[in-house]
């Protein structure tokens, strides 16, 4: 790799702040030590976006209030998050639940959540979102009138 701070006397001085203009696909390891001992910090960067990762943390009760939240993720090929990325994403929401705001919405950091509400029924739900140039996600829930939380 290549080092930021080790051959310039100005950058070993707190505070320790280096810019870059543009980020690349790899890893960045940090090093340094401190009064118990050496240190060392690894970061991902990603590459390019490849797909839309989608995650819910819980089933719907069937009452027609309950909301679960959907996190939209943007990950590259290797499945990291794209934390530099921006733009935009298409939801479609089929079965017995209703977004909870528009169908398309900002990603911003390579981050997005939704809301969608039960509508009351049981069943399966599947939430689709879409981008450009981008592989689609695919996330499927459960509306049932016995809560399983």
């Amino acid at each position: 790799g290549e080092s930021c701070a080790a051959d310039n006397p100005a950058l070993s001085q707190a505070p320790r702040v280096w810019k870059k203009d543009a980020f690349e696909k790899g890893s960045l390891e940090v090093r340094g030590k401190s009064g118990d001992g050496k240190k060392i910090d690894r970061r991902i960067t990603a590459g390019k976006p490849a797909r839309v990762a989608l995650a819910s943390s819980n089933d719907l009760i069937a009452d027609g209030r309950d909301i679960s939240y959907i996190d939209l993720t943007l990950r590259d090929a290797d499945g990291n998050r794209c934390y530099t990325t921006d733009g935009n994403v298409s939801l479609r929401v089929s079965g017995p639940a209703r977004l909870g705001g528009p169908e398309k919405i900002l990603v911003a950091a390579g981050l997005a959540r939704v809301a969608i509400r039960s509508t009351g029924e049981s069943g399966e739900i599947k939430v689709v979102a879409t981008g450009d140039g981008l592989k689609s996600g695919e996330l499927r829930i459960k509306a049932s009138h016995s809560p399983t939380r």
